[in-house]
């Protein structure tokens, strides 16, 4: 990660340091007072957010029920009798964020989560998300059996979903949609400027303040569910990986998706034809990472013992030649990328649960 750390010093020095708030610890007082205009949306928006789980569970997204059926498939295969304590604890999670943890055509990080290591998996996540959505939009229409212009947001299907089915931890997916796209146009300088690839003064004002406040508005609200609900809960999060800007997109039922980078890259005179230019776009993208990884890091220190970062950047550390055994595209690993991420996730876990 040396190859990384001047572009990314060059970020953290044009960063604008967001200023500690000094949270105090949830009571079950503050909690309500905090949750107090998200319950009164609840409550209006009951019917609609039955229906978007009715939704989900139709379009096969991952849920408690489901994936407890392969938990208890494998205690039989392993032979673990009902009343005999298995050796590595499994836990109810809850998941909320974006391609990484809803990929249609592909096995993702929550997949291998309950595959190999038996956890039992809601997930609200949607493909494509930005912060913005997650935090602060509407609950996709895709997701109910009419359309509607006052639909449920986002934080208050997290917040009943919390509050409803007592998870003991969630995990957060956000971030990454922010910077790939048509965003990642602004942030990169092109290359017959003569400057340098990454643009630290754009990237510094978006990662810093625009991303803290997102994940702690995200965070303030799902810790104040879990008080209320009688059963505080745990937050992990994490920052990707280094991705291989090549063109790759992804092709499914609805079409082509993507390329994410490989657009920006272009129109500012990266060239692809290369290993070596490849490695070249690899380390401008790398910094953007590291930034999103290091915000992350400052973010959970905010709220100790409550909140893990899990340190995943370095996890895909593929060479050069044979990157694409680890990626799929530009932008999600392949089965067994996600899967070799999941065993990050999975230690973070046992180490703070």
């Amino acid at each position: 990660m040396s190859s990384h750390t001047g572009k990314y010093m060059a970020i953290k020095s044009a960063s604008t340091r967001a200023s500690s708030s000094g949270k105090k610890p949830f009571t079950k007082a503050s909690a309500t007072k905090h949750l107090a205009g998200l319950s009164k949306e609840i409550r209006k928006q009951r019917k609609a957010l039955a229906q978007v789980r009715k939704s989900r569970a139709r379009l096969g997204m991952p849920t408690a029920a489901s994936t407890q059926k392969s938990v208890s498939a494998m205690n039989l295969m392993r032979g673990v009798a009902k009343d005999t304590k298995v050796a590595t604890p499994t836990y109810k999670l809850m998941a909320q964020g974006d391609s990484w943890f809803n990929y249609w055509i592909g096995k993702v990080v929550l997949y291998w989560l309950n595959e190999d290591f038996g956890h039992t998996i809601d997930s609200i996540a949607v493909a494509g998300s930005t912060l913005n959505d997650i935090v602060y939009g509407p609950v996709p229409h895709d997701f109910l059996d009419f359309r509607q212009t006052d639909a449920p947001s986002r934080l208050a299907e997290l917040v009943d979903r919390i509050t409803t089915d007592k998870p003991d931890a969630l995990l957060l997916s956000g971030g990454g949609n922010d910077i790939a796209g048509d965003e990642f146009f602004n942030f990169v300088n092109n290359k017959l400027s003569n400057l340098d690839g990454v643009n630290s003064g754009v990237v510094a004002a978006v990662i810093s303040p625009t991303f803290i406040k997102a994940y702690e508005d995200l965070i303030n609200a799902a810790l104040a569910a879990g008080v209320a609900a009688g059963k505080p809960l745990k937050i992990f999060t994490h920052a990707y990986d280094y991705p291989w800007p090549d063109g790759r997109g992804v092709t499914w039922m609805h079409g082509f998706i993507g390329p994410w980078f490989d657009n920006t890259f272009t129109a500012k005179n990266y060239p692809k034809a290369t290993l070596a230019d490849l490695q070249s776009r690899h380390d401008i993208v790398a910094p953007f990472i590291d930034a999103l990884n290091e915000m992350l890091v400052k973010v959970s220190a905010k709220y100790p013992g409550k909140v893990f970062h899990i340190k995943t950047p370095g996890t895909l550390s593929a060479t050069t030649g044979n990157y694409r055994n680890a990626w799929a595209n530009e932008l999600h690993p392949t089965d067994d990328g996600f899967r070799q991420i999941a065993k990050v996730f999975q230690q973070a876990i046992l180490n703070n649960m």
